[in-house]
């Protein structure tokens, strides 16, 4: 590991500042993911890149750290390698979930208009409407910016507390406070314009 990689490592799991770490890596793991899939030969769209590449910051975030503290330069791998094993892992565990849009055998999400009795059963319905929620709140977040939807990510998702958010990506609590603030904003504002 050269001393570039050190110091970036090194703010980034002792002193909390991760800024540097996710402007180095930033670009590189978006292209990992794009050729994760392409590697796989699987479709993918613009969404699925920035979605994907904001799990790989989540995972290496969270926890404390865990992946980034995990790193041992003893297995060969610079630290650019290990961050792209951990994206090129994150794609494979995405296309391996069962429930994701896209892969074979999950039924689509069809127009109420078309339901037939047997699927609006009073046991199937609750579950129906919750999918239909979550694929809304997924289309709306599309509409955020990268750091919105990553701060609302870890929080939502990765149960993380936004002071612990705000340590992860260096910034202090009040930002990630108005960062959570305009992302609700503007979440009503898309809902507004469905």
């Amino acid at each position: 590991m050269n001393q570039e990689e050190k110091n970036i490592l090194d703010e980034c799991i002792h002193l909390n500042k991760c800024e540097r770490l996710l402007c180095q890596y930033w670009e590189n793991v978006r292209f990992t993911v794009i050729r994760a899939f392409q590697v796989r030969h699987v479709h993918f769209t613009q969404d699925d890149i920035e979605e994907l590449r904001n799990d790989v910051f989540v995972r290496l975030f969270e926890q404390d750290r865990k992946k980034l503290r995990q790193y041992d330069e003893s297995f060969g791998l610079s630290l650019k390698s290990w961050i792209k094993l951990i994206a090129n892992q994150t794609v494979g565990m995405y296309l391996r979930k069962k429930d994701r849009v896209g892969y074979l055998g999950v039924t689509p999400l069809i127009p109420i208009e078309d339901l037939d009795e047997e699927f609006t059963s009073v046991d199937e319905m609750p579950r129906y409407d919750a999918r239909q929620i979550l694929m809304l709140l997924q289309e709306m977040m599309k509409g955020l910016s990268h750091t919105e939807r990553l701060v609302l990510q870890l929080h939502f998702e990765q149960g993380l507390s936004w002071q612990d958010i705000a340590s992860a990506l260096n910034r202090n609590i009040n930002n990630i406070y108005q960062i959570r603030h305009r992302a609700l904003k503007d979440l009503k504002e898309i809902l507004k314009n469905l």
